[in-house]
């Protein structure tokens, strides 16, 4: 048992290892291309995510033509070792020119850390949204090149999570069938190593590059979070998208701050943030709203510094304007393909397609998913619009706003109060990289106003608490090793830490309800031995049935979860859903008539009859 659970555990972290390395490396070569070499570590962490979103990238290209197997994987690989050899000379020189990173501050929490991730990494898929519909956008991803309509068999996979392509791409060869044991671990440990290294260079360091790591250093808390959470091991799009947007704010926020005085690395910050800023959205259409108002601050502010020649101005604008075309213009594209909405499910773009779902449809999975939001599904006065704000928001509070501290209330508590703390007590002006404040209080409004699910906004609640920490140092003018500066450190150590005590007893997941509060924290903190393999792969149990629409087209269909069945799956099949070509999935689904779909949602039907009552023509009885 024992040899089982530190076999699955370093087997995990080793292909974490080679998968970061990898993504660096391609960052590494993104960055010589702007004629920067890597001069800091925290170019390392800026190379692993820029890496990232040029490898998401390839992949939304590929998706057009080819299934996602194993072929890019080796591409990454390749490319990725290139480029570490590329700038190997410069790479061995790192620990001489930053000997903080050699400290046994960094490196012993960094290890452990890393092991208690990739041990939490073994656990099985408990997620119930990666068996309703991620695992089977991975499937899709793997089987296929993006199939047109796709959305009418199943709405959610229209939602164009790009992440699933991320997945698919891992799972493949020794990951055949696993990835879910790899893809967010790998996304989250970085998160980690980033936040150590932020807490580390702040102590280690002064000036605004110690600011620019106290941001940074509360990386740790999400981080965190996600570890201890049923993300981990899945295929939940929320690491993704998490992961983007800090990792984007921390670009923003070097920026507006001025750590870079070489007018190429403002550029590049600039592009960087670009990058990651239409990552996020690519990962989850949530994150769109803080993407454009965070991309147009930053381009705004970089403009008007006048610190580049000419050329160079020109060049970054054009590299921008190209990053933004190329990730966000092939996704939305990629959206078009799946269910004839760039946006799905807000009708908000329509193209005149074939395969274009019926616009109830997307009416329908878009009030589902802010009724569901607001926890008022089973509220039918508020389904059917009878009643407004008061109606639904004490049951909000009460379920969704105060379930997991750490996703609204801890956040939004201490960013108000460090950020009130810095403008109160400052000694100067208020500094640039205050321009994140407007970007972050628009998302929050849109946000609460369209669908007001904490952990569509904890990323940008936890980039203001970065940001009102960083402020403080920043504001108040201390010495580097001042009782600020010391106050901020120790907050951010102990804001991650408590996540280790307060997140299990307050937020358990559900398994764990029944335990005592030691063995709640073992079991959520723990993946302990167990006479299972070296990688815990729960199965779930599925009841499968034959549906033959009227075109003749089989289907697998559910009463609730796909979770691994084979494609074509849906729990909501439509007696007028056909192919596009018969006998050719890859060509895509027609819907002929008007939405016909029955058991919609699957989980919820009472939703869809009341719904669907108010706002157009009754659902079809359920069979």
């Amino acid at each position: 048992m024992l040899v089982g659970m530190v076999a699955g555990t370093l087997w995990i972290l080793l292909s974490q290892v080679v998968l970061a390395a990898a993504f660096t490396g391609i960052g590494i070569t993104v960055r010589r291309g702007f004629g920067l070499p890597v001069q800091a570590v925290r170019d390392l962490f800026t190379g692993f995510w820029v890496g990232w979103a040029a490898v998401m990238a390839l992949l939304l290209a590929w998706s057009f033509v080819w299934p996602v197997t194993g072929i890019p994987l080796l591409l990454v690989l390749a490319a990725g070792g290139a480029g570490l050899a590329g700038a190997a000379g410069r790479l061995r020189e790192l620990p001489a020119r930053e000997p903080w990173c050699r400290s046994p501050w960094f490196v012993l929490p960094l290890l452990l850390a890393a092991l208690w991730v990739a041990n939490l990494c073994r656990a099985p898929v408990l997620n119930p949204d990666t068996g309703l519909y991620h695992w089977q956008g991975v499937l899709w991803a793997k089987a296929y090149p993006t199939v047109p309509g796709l959305a009418n068999l199943f709405g959610p996979l229209g939602f164009n999570n790009a992440g699933f392509l991320y997945d698919a791409m891992l799972d493949a060869g020794p990951w055949e069938g696993r990835a879910y044991h790899l893809a967010n671990g790998l996304l989250v440990q970085v998160l980690l190593w980033q936040g150590f290294g932020g807490l580390v260079r702040a102590a280690r360091t002064g000036g605004r590059e110690r600011v620019q790591a106290l941001f940074e250093s509360l990386f740790l808390v999400p981080a965190a979070v996600m570890a201890t959470s049923d993300w981990l091991s899945s295929f939940v799009t929320m690491p993704g998208v998490t992961a983007a947007t800090l990792a984007a704010a921390a670009q923003a926020h070097r920026l507006l701050l001025g750590a870079e005085e070489d007018p190429r690395e403002q550029a590049y910050t600039l592009i960087a943030a670009a990058a990651l800023l239409c990552l996020a959205v690519t990962m989850k259409v949530s994150a769109s709203v803080f993407a454009a108002t965070c991309l147009a601050v930053c381009a705004w502010y970089w403009l008007r510094q006048r610190a580049a020649a000419s050329g160079l101005r020109r060049r970054t604008l054009v590299w921008t304007l190209a990053t933004v075309l190329l990730l966000g213009g092939s996704w939305a594209a990629r959206g078009a393909l799946l269910s004839g909405y760039p946006l799905f499910p807000s009708r908000l773009v329509s193209l005149p397609v074939e395969w274009r779902t019926p616009p109830e449809h997307a009416d329908a999975e878009f009030a589902f998913a802010a009724h569901s939001s607001r926890a008022s599904t089973e509220n039918a006065p508020v389904v059917r619009g009878e009643a407004g704000l008061a109606a639904w928001l004490p049951e909000w509070w009460r379920v969704s706003a105060t379930d997991n501290p750490y996703e609204l209330l801890i956040p939004i508590a201490v960013g108000s109060v460090t950020l009130a703390a810095g403008l109160v007590l400052r000694s100067g002006p208020v500094p640039p990289t205050w321009w994140l404040l407007p970007p972050i209080g628009i998302a929050l409004t849109v946000w609460f106003l369209t669908a007001p699910e904490p952990r569509y906004i904890w990323d940008v609640a936890w980039s203001a608490v970065a940001l009102g920490m960083a402020s403080l140092a920043l504001l108040l003018k201390r010495p580097a090793y001042g009782a600020v500066d010391r106050a901020v450190l120790w907050g951010a150590a102990i804001l991650a830490a408590s996540v280790l005590v307060v997140k299990p007893l307050a937020a358990p997941h559900p398994k764990d309800l029944g335990l005592s509060p030691a063995r709640r924290l073992l079991s959520e903190l723990f993946l302990l031995p167990s006479p299972e393999a070296a990688l815990a792969d729960e199965r779930h149990p599925v009841e499968v049935r034959t549906y033959v629409t009227r075109s003749g087209l089989s289907l697998n269909v559910v009463d609730h979860r796909c979770w691994d069945t084979p494609i074509p799956c849906t729990p909501n099949p439509a007696p007028n859903l056909r192919l596009r070509v018969p006998g050719r999935l890859a060509r895509g689904f027609v819907v002929d008539g008007p939405w016909q779909m029955e058991n919609w949602p699957a989980h919820r039907p009472e939703f869809g009859r009341a719904w669907f009552g108010a706002h157009h023509a009754p659902l079809p009885p359920n069979p």
